[in-house]
């Protein structure tokens, strides 16, 4: 599975209304699960952005998560594939 690191920002509707949106947000982190997800954690952040997550999946469920998180409109993300030190090894493996 990829992982992936996601940054998140609340819209101002989810600023509006944190109580929801964080609601919100522990519903999708359900609901993920229903799609082969793991999300490992899920932070509140300080400084530039709001939220942090790490989450492992195969990518085009994780996309559709993203998708439907984005259609709530209560968060905006900027997506970070991760890969592990092995993983790098074993890419660099590759290279001539």
């Amino acid at each position: 599975m990829a992982a992936y690191v996601i940054l998140g920002n609340l819209t101002e509707k989810g600023a509006a209304d944190i109580k929801a949106a964080l609601t919100a947000l522990r519903e999708r982190t359900q609901r993920a699960a229903e799609r082969g997800i793991t999300v490992k954690a899920l932070y509140v952040t300080q400084g530039v952005y709001d939220l942090a997550a790490l989450v492992e999946g195969e990518e085009q469920a994780v996309m559709a998560g993203l998708f439907a998180l984005a259609a709530d409109g209560l968060v905006r993300t900027t997506t970070l594939r991760a890969f592990s030190l092995d993983e790098v090894d074993q890419i660099l493996g590759r290279t001539a």
